[in-house]
């Protein structure tokens, strides 16, 4: 018998998808008295789903979800909606799709497949990450999100991408493979390198720290000094 005023605590679970509950026999009281203990500060919203003819409640998880590259994986495809021997580690169920973060910790080549559009794309790493594509399958970033870059390794972006919330450099070295590899926002370094690699990059670059940038010789865009 399942009794309305029971609580279920769903806050592990934080993958976006449907999940069954509990079956039940009979049902006394009301299902909307039924609570879902979420997360703190849930990033996704939890929506409980009663099917009476199967005498059914599950779990509705909707929004966001959180990625990271598997480090084991030295190369790879990222790509949307994959989740069969896919190298993003994560507990959506139907694999990464625009809105999502994704973190990168480790050495990588990744290839972009579609287009993608993180909310955020995190790579803090010691070692080298390159963003590529191939003529076959191309890729790129697209959409509202930035991209934040810190650790102590090199980062080479891929050319073609249009994301345009900006691209944040607090250390280690960043190089662009084209002019249009840090989208259409501004980049924003407080640390580190900035390789424009003689390219036209045409975004505004904003300093905030000790900094070294190099390769400007076709560079477009505006300089600002911060502090």
């Amino acid at each position: 018998t399942l009794e309305s005023g029971c609580k279920f605590d769903v806050s592990t679970i934080s993958g976006r998808g449907s999940y069954e509950l509990v079956r039940y026999g009979s049902l006394s009281g009301s299902v909307a008295d039924v609570t879902l203990l979420t997360p703190d500060a849930p990033m996704n919203e939890y929506t409980l789903v009663h099917n009476a003819q199967d005498k059914t409640l599950s779990l509705d998880i909707t929004g966001m979800a959180v990625w990271s590259w598997n480090t084991k994986a030295k190369n790879g495809l990222w790509q949307n909606g994959v989740v069969e021997n896919s190298p993003l580690l994560g507990r959506a169920l139907d694999g990464f799709l625009p809105g999502d973060m994704l973190s990168i910790t480790s050495g990588a080549t990744i290839t972009l497949v579609g287009e993608l559009a993180p909310s955020v794309l995190s790579i803090n790493s010691a070692k080298t990450v390159t963003l590529s594509v191939n003529k076959k399958t191309p890729g790129c970033l697209v959409g509202e999100g930035c991209v934040r870059i810190s650790g102590t390794g090199k980062v080479t972006l891929n050319d073609g991408n249009s994301y345009s919330g900006g691209t944040f450099i607090e250390s280690g070295s960043v190089n662009a493979k084209g002019a249009t590899s840090f989208g259409s926002g501004a980049i924003t370094i407080s640390g580190g390198v900035l390789n424009l690699a003689s390219k036209a990059v045409a975004n505004d670059i904003v300093v905030q720290g000790d900094v070294l940038i190099k390769g400007g010789k076709k560079f477009a865009g505006n300089v600002t000094l911060m502090g």
